[in-house]
């Protein structure tokens, strides 16, 4: 996790957070822990428990008792799903508990009254250290073990009270933009590859498993192998080392869940495998974790359609 600290004073707390959240971080140790442009995170230290005490702030809410906390911050609507998922996760033991999740008005210089409506979501610690920690990324073989097993468990869960919400799953979307993309291929009459179709795409997320390919062929294995995907598996949807925390190898929780929906296996097995390539540098550890997750659960087209999938999502 990247900690980028941040001052906490009167002026520069009141830049940042909406004026009901503010007394929160008045005084403490504040980073921005973002890394993402959609949405900003803030890890705060030893989160205040105050009452009015005359600095313009007001009470601070009941959760300000000495805790560490995140406030994640994203456009209107944006984080109602993943507060639900974090929820859901959390009533199992396998996240944060969510604080509050609110649209509350927001400093914004760029606002003509200089606020913005903006979603706040709040959640709790979870212990540990995320799959980042060099502890974890030293011993790369258990790593593997590891991630497979988390897996099984997300695989395992029942889904009978899963709360579905609307458009959740990505990859009708991602097939959408495919489909778009082969239909202009087509009444260019013409397979080549076409730089306009190229600028919401990103061909690494297929060739860099499957080898070279351009996007109108990448287009056609999402076309001949979507139908191999089900939607039957509750998925994190965003399965990478910094979104799974562990104490002590042992499996602590998830964050980051604003991808969790009812979907394919193969997503997060996807994930799982981008993931040790870009922070190990390699492709060494892909059949250890393949072995250790079961070959016998792979289907090799099911994988190849997500990660031909990603290119158009």
């Amino acid at each position: 996790m990247k900690l980028s600290p941040i001052p906490s004073d009167a002026a520069s707390v009141r830049a940042i957070f909406p004026e009901s959240l503010a007394c929160l971080a008045l005084g403490c140790t504040i980073f921005d822990t973002s890394s993402s442009p959609e949405a900003k995170v803030y890890r705060i230290d030893r989160c205040r428990d105050v009452t009015g005490n005359g600095d313009g702030f007001g009470n601070a809410t009941a959760f300000g008792d000495g805790r560490r906390i995140f406030l994640k911050t994203a456009r209107p609507g944006r984080l109602r799903h993943e507060a639900v998922m974090t929820r859901f996760f959390h009533d199992r033991g396998l996240a944060a508990e969510v604080l509050m999740h609110e649209t509350l008005p927001t400093p914004d210089n760029d606002a003509d009254d200089g606020f913005s409506q903006r979603d706040w979501l709040i959640t709790s610690e979870v212990k540990g250290k995320d799959c980042t920690h060099e502890m974890y990324l030293s011993d790369p073989k258990r790593l593997c073990q590891t991630l497979a097993a988390t897996l099984h468990l997300l695989k395992g869960m029942a889904i009978d009270d899963f709360p579905i919400l609307k458009h959740d799953n990505p990859l009708p979307l991602s097939w959408r933009n495919c489909s778009r993309a082969l239909n202009t291929l087509a009444d260019n009459g013409d397979f080549v590859n076409d730089d306009s179709l190229c600028i919401n795409t990103d061909a690494h997320y297929y060739t860099d498993r499957f080898g070279n390919a351009s996007i109108p062929e990448i287009a056609k294995v999402f076309q001949k192998h979507r139908h191999e995907l089900s939607s039957d598996t509750i998925i994190h949807g965003d399965y990478c080392l910094p979104n799974i925390i562990l104490d002590d190898w042992k499996l602590s929780g998830f964050v980051d869940m604003d991808s969790t929906c009812l979907a394919d296996q193969h997503v997060d097995v996807f994930w799982a495998l981008w993931t040790l390539q870009f922070n190990l540098g390699t492709h060494e550890f892909d059949d250890r974790f393949l072995d250790a997750y079961g070959r016998e659960f792979i289907n090799e087209d099911a994988l190849r359609a997500v990660a031909a999938a990603e290119v158009f999502g």
